[in-house]
């Protein structure tokens, strides 16, 4: 989840194997590497997997 207004805001992820929870709060990009997503050198984790796209309104 991502809560972000006027350019504060918070961010938190869990993650879940089966209904066991692996996690405690951290951030979107930390559990998007524990699910093995691997950024580059000029974009992180939540762009390489497209979660960009889905911003609102979409940041250009």
């Amino acid at each position: 989840m991502a809560d972000f207004f006027g350019g504060l805001g918070d961010q938190w992820a869990y993650v879940f194997t089966g209904l066991v929870r692996l996690t405690n709060p951290t951030t979107i990009n930390a559990a998007l590497r524990i699910l093995a997503v691997v950024r580059t050198a000029l974009v992180d984790e939540f762009d390489t997997i497209g979660l960009g796209n889905h911003r609102s309104p979409p940041v250009r």
